[in-house]
């Protein structure tokens, strides 16, 4: 976390720390209860984790918990990078299960208001892979070896980039 010279660490065993770097210290943990594979996302002064037996969970920079967000597929998110972009003024969130249900879940921000997944499309094979936005396209690999590409109907702004995408078309 840049304006705080902190760093957070996930563990496999469920654990999120915040190390402060300028004092070597430990700001925060908390235990997720939940497997995680992957690195948490940082949102503005949000963190969203994703859970093995859960969905995306998400504290603010103090380690003070905002909400939690559950796929309809009920199937847990795994190793599944979350891809944050902007439509219009607010921010969503593309995300996909391991078997192969990509969504777009939002907006965020706004404190403890719990996102809505807004669009549900299932992939024709099973995903460990995160979502990549590229101009009006969200491409996910698949465990059939192909790469898939979904395209959006209205442009958006991926966040980092200040790009493209959202509802879904074949």
């Amino acid at each position: 976390i840049e304006d705080r010279e902190c760093v957070l660490i996930s563990e496999v065993h469920g654990a999120m720390s915040c190390l402060n770097c300028a004092q070597g210290s430990l700001s925060w943990q908390i235990d997720l209860n939940s497997a995680i594979f992957v690195a948490p996302t940082l949102l503005g002064q949000s963190i969203l984790i994703t859970c093995q037996s859960s969905g995306i969970t998400c504290y603010d920079v103090d380690g003070v918990h905002d909400w939690d967000w559950f796929p309809n597929a009920a199937h847990g998110l795994y190793s599944s990078q979350i891809t944050p972009f902007v439509h219009g003024d607010r921010q969503y969130l593309c995300v996909c299960t391991h078997l192969g249900v990509l969504s777009i879940v939002g907006p965020i921000g706004g404190g403890t208001n719990v996102p809505q997944q807004l669009v549900e499309y299932r992939l024709p094979a099973e995903s460990f892979s995160s979502p990549l936005i590229i101009d009006d396209l969200i491409v996910i690999g698949c465990r059939d070896d192909r790469v898939h590409a979904c395209k959006l109907t209205e442009p958006v702004r991926k966040i980092s980039q200040e790009r493209s995408s959202t509802d879904f078309t074949d």
